[in-house]
C-alpha cells in the first residue's frame, strides 16, 4: 500500500468496505469510494481490489506532481487498472489535472481511469448490491438451519423462517 487513506481538509471518519474478492477490508476515504467498492464487488470481471496502491508522478503546469489512485483493480484477464473516484462536478473542474494524471500514468505503463458518481450511484442497482452484500454473509450450518451472520449474527434460524423473510420459497417447500 502506498499510503493510508486520509482526509486532507477536515476530519472525517474513514470508511471501511468488506471485499470478499480481496479477502480483506478495503479502507476508503469517502462514502462514494465505499459505494464504488460495492460496485466493484458485484462486477464479475474484477477479481481483486487494492486501496491506495501506488504513487503516480505526472507533469502539470510545468511542475512534477504526485498522486495516489484510490484503487487498483485486478481483472479476470490479469490486467491491473488504476481507478480514481471523483464526483462529476469535481471531475469537470479538474479535467486538465486528471488528463495530466492519465498521461503520466500511461508513461509509467499504468491504465488509469476516473470513475464518477454517475456510474457508481445508479439506482436501484446500488441498493440491490447493498442488500445482496448483507445476505452474502449467510452460511449454511446444517440441512435445516441457516445462520444469518450479516443480519442477525447470534440467531441461527430455521430455513423456513429465512425462506419466509426472503419470500423465495413456499412454506411447504421450505419445511420439507
Amino acid at each position: 500500500m502506498a499510503r493510508q487513506p486520509i482526509t486532507r481538509s477536515q476530519p472525517m471518519p474513514r470508511r471501511k468496505a468488506p471485499s470478499f474478492k480481496s479477502g480483506a477490508i478495503v479502507r476508503c476515504e469517502s462514502s462514494q469510494e465505499e459505494e464504488a467498492v460495492a460496485r466493484f464487488e458485484a462486477c464479475p470481471s474484477v477479481t481483486k481490489i487494492t486501496a491506495q496502491p501506488v504513487r503516480i508522478t505526472y507533469m502539470h503546469e510545468g511542475k512534477q506532481r504526485r498522486t495516489t489512485p484510490d484503487f487498483k483493480l485486478t481483472l479476470d484477464d490479469g490486467l491491473d487498472v488504476y481507478v480514481e473516484i471523483k464526483h462529476t462536478n469535481q471531475a469537470l473542474t479538474m479535467a486538465a489535472v486528471l488528463e495530466a494524471r492519465a498521461v503520466g500514468s500511461a508513461a509509467q505503463g499504468l491504465d488509469y481511469y476516473v470513475i464518477t458518481d454517475r456510474w457508481i450511484r445508479v439506482e436501484p442497482l446500488l441498493e440491490n448490491i447493498r442488500i445482496l452484500q448483507r445476505w452474502r454473509g449467510a452460511a449454511r450450518v446444517s440441512p435445516d438451519r441457516l445462520e444469518l451472520s450479516a443480519v442477525e449474527p447470534d440467531l441461527p434460524l430455521p430455513i423456513h423462517v429465512v425462506a419466509e423473510r426472503l419470500g423465495g420459497l413456499s412454506r411447504a417447500a421450505a419445511q420439507s
